[in-house]
């Protein structure tokens, strides 16, 4: 078969040449540069077909594996299982977890093992809930996603054979209109790298167990009838499966689901547990044990005793405050500490939230350490989490802009780009391709025409780069989302320890092949023929390559960091071939008689590098944000954005949330959205 196929390859390649060349003598082309061409030409069509049959076995194969719903879901449950451990260490630590307790609140049709529960036995509590839909209700900082991840720990840990995988999802994050099963099919591509098929093989197989979380973060206001949260709660009461109404576990406030039940909006045969607030003997006894050193926190531990009902044991009743009082009065970075605990006891305070914004007001500076010595200065932490919190979040949250949907909560690096202002976003796009491009013409005129006026030079060049860079406005026509190239054939073959070294050694292959092609072109007086046998042939089969392994890049990524990375590395290799692509294509296209040799060959690689912009603008947009986020801007960001986005986890403000950034606690999120001016002193 490769003997035929290469035969068939060469003929091909020879009849081409003969059409090529209708008549053409010894003089005309150089008869190395076209047997190097021919020969390239077949090799190429060789490689391409047997690569198509081996994705053809490859997809084949995988198709089986996708269809063995019980293997995938084996597969995908450690998975889940490593995130969710992350998530639960950086909401609550590695350090001891408050044991809460709930209670039922509505029982409805479901069938209860009892009507009180605690953090440490939530997963035999769950087994016994018939049909398994239960909500997680409480109030803010009560600890309902820690319960909810409790809960899906223990499920993991203890799961058999044919038994659900627990798969958390943001409610913030569901697209509108889609159905629940839409919706967890992209989830699992997205964070999981399932492919679709295996997706939907295991829904359609009731092995994905749905964890909703955040309900009541979908929206700010008290919910309607047409609002976010009222249609996911409909889209969730509608989820079956083959057996009917299928179990799913939904975290949300008290008073935002008390809300949505009065206007009749609930989940049918469902169990509403509602976590009970913290005594003020359990934040004693916490405290005691937690802390470094539990003599400084003798006033305060004695005002929870002698005023269990009063205004610090009612502040102090969510293990999101106990852990936010006993991180600011602590030691900071540096080891030392800031604040005496005394003070929440001398200071007299209005009310609990008085106390709250006390305790948020000095979280940053905690978290920052030593102004003098800090990386980032407490001022410039609480402008930047403010402009992310009010400026993007608090303004677009919920709506879509420029054709991005943004969530309520979810920071996602390359989505940030609407913070800037999408005219001038697209603005700063235009104009870097008019830059590149006018400057490509300069360099061509100036090297066509040199006695011309650099006036002159400069004007029309600017006018024609202008026109081409107007290239650009298509872009708004492209959904900017990160892309990445895809190497699963590469990993199947030769390991991933090896895909790396590959890559280099192809892109190293590529440069020398192009560069000797382009030497047998000159040996050959740059011919048409020459042209279009060598480097037409070999930039389409490497355009092609790559816009086939073009993929979404949120696939297999673990880090929110690794998208735009992913993207960064795509666009550059899309624009180095596009450009040598077009580059080729000023050489074969008829043209007015010019007197310089090559003509044409930087305006035509300007033009390529444009059109990969504009076919992946992902990071050139998120380019121009940072441009337009500078420190004189309404919204200034820093300029290694992801760098404090990430120094940001490492401190508490922030937590990694599958592709995306969210503020640890919602409240530290409503904290800075309500204060424009930084007061950090």
């Amino acid at each position: 078969m490769f003997a035929v196929v290469s035969a068939a390859a060469l003929l091909s390649a020879g009849y081409l040449g003969k059409k090529l060349l209708p008549g053409a003598q010894l003089g005309d082309v150089d008869p190395a540069s076209l047997v190097g061409a021919l020969v390239s030409l077949a090799v190429a069509v060789i490689s391409a077909w047997f690569g198509r049959r081996a994705l053809v076995v490859t997809e084949l194969a995988q198709a089986w594996n996708d269809a063995d719903a019980a293997g995938v879901a084996d597969r995908l449950a450690p998975e889940v299982r490593a995130v969710e451990i992350a998530a639960r260490a950086a909401l609550v630590g590695l350090g001891k977890r408050i044991n809460v307790t709930f209670r039922v609140q509505l029982a409805h049709s479901a069938a209860l093992p009892g009507s009180v529960g605690a953090l440490a036995t939530v997963g035999d509590y769950y087994r016994g809930v018939r049909p398994g839909r239960l909500i997680i209700s409480g109030v803010g900082g009560a600890g309902k996603t820690v319960l909810a991840l409790e809960l899906m720990l223990d499920l993991l840990k203890s799961r058999s054979d044919g038994e659900p995988v627990p798969v958390r999802v943001t409610a913030a994050t569901w697209p509108t209109g889609f159905s629940v099963e839409e919706w967890l099919v992209r989830h699992l591509v997205d964070t999981y790298a399932l492919r679709h098929a295996a997706a939907r093989s295991l829904l359609n197989a009731g092995l994905v167990l749905p964890v909703v979380d955040g309900l009541d973060e979908m929206a700010d206001d008290a919910p309607e009838l047409d609002s976010r949260p009222a249609a996911l709660l409909r889209a969730l009461d509608e989820f079956h499966d083959s057996e009917g109404l299928a179990p799913l576990v939904l975290t949300c406030r008290t008073e935002q689901l008390g809300s949505l039940a009065d206007i009749g909006v609930r989940l049918r045969d469902s169990a509403t547990i509602e976590i009970v607030g913290l005594s003020a003997a359990e934040a004693q006894l916490y405290l005691q044990t937690s802390v470094d050193d539990p003599a400084r926190w003798q006033p305060v531990l004695a005002k929870l005793l002698f005023e269990p009902t009063g205004l610090l044991s009612t502040a102090l009743g969510t293990p999101w405050r106990l852990s936010l009082v006993r991180q600011v009065y602590e030691r900071d970075t540096q080891g030392g500490y800031q604040h005496d605990p005394l003070e929440l006891v001398n200071t007299t305070w209005s009310g609990p939230d008085h106390l709250r914004d006390h305790l948020l007001s000095l979280l940053i500076p905690i978290a920052t350490g030593d102004a003098e010595t800090a990386r980032y200065h407490p001022d410039q932490v609480h402008r930047w989490l403010t402009t992310l919190a009010r400026d993007y979040l608090g303004r677009h949250g919920g709506t879509q802009v420029g054709g991005v949907a943004i969530s309520g909560t979810d920071l996602v690096p390359h989505q940030l780009w609407p913070l800037a202002g999408v005219r001038f976003v697209r603005g700063v796009t235009v104009a870097l391709a008019w830059l590149l491009l006018s400057g490509a013409l300069c360099v061509e005129l100036l090297r066509e025409t040199p006695r011309q006026s650099p006036t002159y030079i400069v004007t029309v060049a600017g006018g024609a780069g202008f026109l081409l860079a107007l290239l650009m406005l298509l872009a708004a026509l492209t959904k900017a989302e990160p892309n990445r190239f895809v190497w699963t054939f590469a990993t199947k073959v030769v390991g991933r320890t090896k895909l790396r070294r590959l890559k280099v050694a192809s892109l190293t292959l590529f440069a020398g092949v192009s560069t000797l092609g382009y030497m047998l072109v000159v040996l050959a007086d740059r011919s048409t023929a020459g042209w279009l046998l060598w480097a037409i042939p070999l930039c389409s089969v490497a355009f092609v390559t790559i816009t086939f392994a073009r993929d979404d890049a949120s696939i297999n990524a673990r880090n929110p960091r690794e998208l735009l990375g992913a993207d960064a590395r795509f666009m550059v290799l899309l624009a180095m071939v596009t450009g040598v692509l077009m580059a080729v294509l000023t050489q074969v296209a008829p043209a007015p008689p010019v007197s310089v040799d090559d003509f044409g060959l930087f305006i035509g690689a300007a033009i390529g590098v444009v059109i990969a912009w504009t076919i992946a603008p992902a990071s050139i947009y998120y380019l121009a944000m940072l441009l337009g986020t500078r420190r004189w801007s309404r919204h200034p960001l820093p300029w290694e954005l992801g760098d404090f986005l990430e120094w940001s986890c490492d401190r508490g403000l922030l937590r990694s949330a599958g592709v995306a950034y969210q503020f640890r606690h919602r409240e530290i999120q409503d904290f800075l959205a309500s204060r424009g001016n930084p007061n950090v002193a």
